[in-house]
């Protein structure tokens, strides 16, 4: 525990204040010669008011018998509020009467503080505030300061203690969880995916089960059915074990804001829902992210490993470099030869499509390759704006023209078999999760 200020308290204050308003009425009434007795009754008062003053400064340089125990989650959810438990103790005798605050960091919101409290002898209270962090990754709650009066309550301190805690913020778990826009699945055409019939009704036998009405003659095992003497039907299910990676881009383009969320943020959360769903269906989840930050986390298996990704991505940010796909891709199929769905998540402008060619056909060479491009909601919205004046029309024909060429060079790549979804961050997730079901569905892999 330390000190951080000692000052006077408005007690203090607006006791000079009183001294200095008698000492001008006695001057005001009397004039110079005021009675000896009067003038001895003005300097007896200064000199007790000087003797408290100096008495209480003494008193108020003590320790304070006061314990501090703060419990929290540990693992918290940027944007969300979260609860903090503080438990106070004073271990002194005589009651204390504070204002008590908590140090986070910048990016972290508090409510509830600062507070009033009120301790008697030898008495514990529990309190109650909430956090909101702002930023993912690393981040404390650096301390506890309290405010506390003299006994005379003469002077204010305010004391520090030094109770860190450490915290991890991950990518909102509320928003990863909205699973709304997932029944539906991307439109197959503009996509790039050709439709491919389901061969039965799945690609891996999975049982044997009683024929059930509605059952396709395909289905009926032969065999089972005269040794049972009743129909039995094959049931197939989507293969497994899968091989599904996500190349995340981390470059500057990443940093455009949606909302109060960037682009590589949604990004980052179609990753981690992605993963959830991959690894739920028995598929092995990959992720490389690419840049100045190289990331990568290899053939995670089994749906209570899902934290593992968390954990290695959330306190991950897009730097302010250009991205270079030839170097990211070269990198990715040194790290995974095996064949698998490999979606690129980016952002993309015109003068990126040239670097980016070279990138794709490297990896097609082993993948089946999709492209997810986020779209700059500056364009869409100039796009959908009024166009009022010439100035509106220039905005309006320079986005319409943008979009266009982007249109245009994605078209090119589907044409070489490449799959490619061009959408908005808020339907970010449901693209990459729809995307990665159609590939199953089709039996491209």
């Amino acid at each position: 525990m330390k000190r951080l200020r000692f000052r006077p308290s408005k007690r203090a204050l607006y006791t000079l204040i009183g001294l200095s308003v008698l000492a001008f009425f006695i001057r005001f009434i009397f004039g110079i010669e005021a009675p000896d007795i009067t003038q001895t009754s003005w300097w007896t008062l200064v000199l007790v008011f000087v003797l408290c003053l100096f008495w209480d400064w003494r008193l108020s340089l003590r320790m304070l018998p006061v314990d501090i125990q703060r419990e929290v989650v540990h693992n918290l959810s940027v944007t969300e509020w979260h609860p903090v438990k503080l438990t106070l103790q004073n271990r002194g005798r005589k009651p204390l009467q504070m204002m008590l605050d908590e140090h986070c960091s910048e990016t972290t919101q508090t409510q509830g503080m600062p507070r009033s409290v009120e301790l008697g002898s030898n008495q514990a209270t529990t309190i109650e505030y909430l956090i909101q962090p702002h930023r993912r990754g690393e981040e404390q709650i650096l301390g506890s300061e309290m405010r506390i009066s003299s006994p005379l309550g003469l002077w204010e301190t305010n004391w520090f203690i030094d109770n860190m805690t450490e915290i991890k913020v991950f990518p909102d778990f509320k928003r990863i969880s909205d699973l709304s826009g997932l029944k539906g699945s991307v439109d197959i055409t503009m996509s790039g995916l050709k439709k491919f019939n389901r061969r039965g009704e799945g690609m891996e036998f999975h049982q044997l089960r009683e024929y059930r009405q509605g059952d396709s003659l395909r289905q009926v095992d032969w065999k089972a059915s005269s040794r049972t003497r009743k129909l039995i039907s094959r049931e197939y299910q989507e293969e497994k074990n899968q091989n599904i990676a996500i190349l995340l881009d981390a470059g500057k383009r990443m940093r455009i804001k949606d909302d109060d969320l960037s682009h590589f943020d949604h990004a980052l959360n179609a990753l981690i829902m992605l993963s959830y769903i991959t690894l739920k269906n028995g598929d092995v989840f990959s992720s490389m992210s690419f840049n100045q930050q190289l990331r990568w986390l290899p053939h995670i298996k089994g749906s209570q490993n899902v934290t593992r990704v968390l954990n290695h991505f959330y306190d991950l940010y897009a730097d302010t470099y250009a991205s270079d796909y030839l170097v990211a891709a070269q990198e990715f199929m040194e790290k995974h030869p095996k064949r698998a769905l490999v979606l690129l998540v980016t952002t993309l402008k015109d003068e990126d499509f040239e670097d980016l060619r070279p990138a794709i056909h490297l990896l097609k060479q082993k993948h089946l390759v999709a492209i997810i491009n986020i779209e700059d909601t500056a364009i869409e919205t100039a796009k959908k704006q009024d166009v009022l004046n010439f100035e509106d029309s220039l905005i309006h024909s320079v986005a319409e023209k943008i979009d266009l060429v982007t249109q245009r060079q994605l078209r090119h790549f589907q044409q070489e078999g490449v799959i490619c979804v061009h959408c908005s961050a808020k339907n970010l997730t449901s693209s990459v999760i729809n995307s990665y079901l159609e590939v199953k569905r089709a039996g491209l892999l």
